[in-house]
């Protein structure tokens, strides 16, 4: 048996064969390198190991070598573990295999990183905790806290801290995540390039979207379809919510994101968001200081609002006839910019998602106050026309509204929103 090492002289490269009576067995450097023990600077070339630095120029030495270990004589080798056998018996090993090897080493064991788990990490390092990354891609809690704890363990390092509040990423979380979004994205763009190159969509489509988040969503919607989908012609529509399921009905709209009160879909709808409806209107001593109010106290203020027509003011009415309150409402406008015009300028409160409100947020005379006792949501969900069948073209571009309404969720810029089913 034989163990092959290379040595550098004058210039020229030769290779050497040596017997070797005994297998070698690794200290490890102060530096943390696999080498020799020695606790100096390494000085090779290759900056690798004292070890390397000592093998390529001069050699092993004395010390290199383990008595523990013999193979002289027809005696079997002792104390090595199934690896070490593996690369230094009857073999020919480049240094940089052997310098690696170490007793606590471990070949993995069926051990392999799944794309499903990238995204389950990446789900937990967005949402902070494991309770809404399981809402969010859809898995049991404990099942998903196994999956993070194989990924650890193929890794060997943690990537979250738990704590009470839920779960925070450790210094090597960030840098894996950073990888792991960057893996993500160029999947998803290579599905779609080959979907693309295999049969692209082609024809028009007509999205409907309510004008409470038209602004919020019309440019990414766009902007992803013609990214993705270049042969789609996207016409997008705006109105009144109660507009849009009523064009939706007609087949005059192919898909459309619309608002429905209650939370239990008729098996045709994909829910997006929930979201709150907020009390919104100029600052009065109900609601100064207020992040929110009872709904009860509505019944003390006039009311700016749509007609019947709409999710919004149907959901108030039913509420207020099951608590016996009696509403007040000013004026009945179905317009949302003309709603926020009259509430600017003092003629009563409305009430809308907080997603309604857009640039308007930030003015300083406006206050937004939660509705409580009890909450009221209204769910965002896509739907597709039931007077024919979808076309290839329109379950495509309809596949990328809850692309861009997650993008949109993770960014936190759907306010006041969650993804519908992650609960308050």
């Amino acid at each position: 048996m034989s163990w092959w090492w290379s040595s550098q002289e004058e210039g020229a490269h030769t290779r050497t064969a040596k017997p070797v009576a005994c297998a070698i067995t690794f200290a490890v450097c102060s530096s943390g390198e696999t080498a020799c023990g020695d606790g100096a600077a390494v000085n090779s070339p290759d900056r690798t190991s004292h070890c390397a630095h000592r093998f390529h120029h001069h050699g092993p030495s004395r010390a290199d070598f383990t008595a523990g270990a013999r193979s002289q004589g027809g005696r079997t080798m002792r104390g090595q573990s199934a690896v070490k056998k593996q690369l230094f018996l009857n073999r020919d090993v480049s240094f940089h295999e052997a310098r690696t090897v170490r007793h606590s080493d471990r070949l993995p064991h069926g051990g392999s990183m799944e794309l499903r788990h990238i995204r389950y990490f990446a789900a937990v390092a967005e949402e902070g905790s494991i309770s809404a990354a399981s809402t969010r891609v859809r898995i049991a809690q404990s099942a998903l806290s196994a999956r993070i704890a194989t990924l650890e363990r193929e890794l060997g390092t943690k990537l979250f801290a738990r704590h009470g509040r839920g779960t925070t990423l450790t210094p090597a979380g960030r840098l894996f995540h950073k990888h792991a979004q960057r893996i993500l994205s160029e999947v998803d763009a290579a599905r779609h390039a080959v979907r693309t190159i295999m049969g692209a969509s082609s024809g028009e489509v007509v999205l409907g979207l309510p004008s409470t988040i038209a602004m919020l969503l019309t440019v990414p919607i766009i902007e992803l379809v013609r990214e993705r989908l270049p042969g789609v012609d996207l016409r997008i529509v705006d109105g009144m919510n109660g507009d849009i399921l009523a064009w939706l009905a007609e087949g005059r709209l192919d898909v459309a994101v619309i608002y429905l009160t209650g939370k239990r879909g008729d098996g045709r709808t994909i829910p997006l968001v929930d979201d709150d409806l907020y009390l919104i209107g100029r600052e009065t001593p109900l609601t100064r200081g207020r992040k929110h109010i009872a709904f009860a106290d509505l019944a003390s203020l006039p009311l700016v609002h749509t007609s019947v027509a709409h999710a919004g003011r149907i959901l108030l009415d039913r509420v207020a006839r099951r608590a016996g309150i009696a509403l007040t409402y000013a004026s009945e406008v179905d317009s949302l910019a003309q709603l926020k015009t009259l509430v600017l300028r003092g003629h009563g409160h409305t009430v809308l998602p907080m997603i309604a409100l857009g640039d308007a947020r930030s003015d300083p005379r406006i206050r937004a106050v939660r509705i409580v006792e009890p909450s009221l949501q209204l769910r965002c969900s896509l739907a597709f026309t039931a007077r024919r069948k979808a076309s290839r073209a329109a379950r495509d571009a309809a596949a990328l509204v809850p692309v861009v309404v997650e993008r949109l969720l993770r960014q936190r810029r759907w306010h006041g929103g969650r993804r519908a089913g992650a609960g308050t």
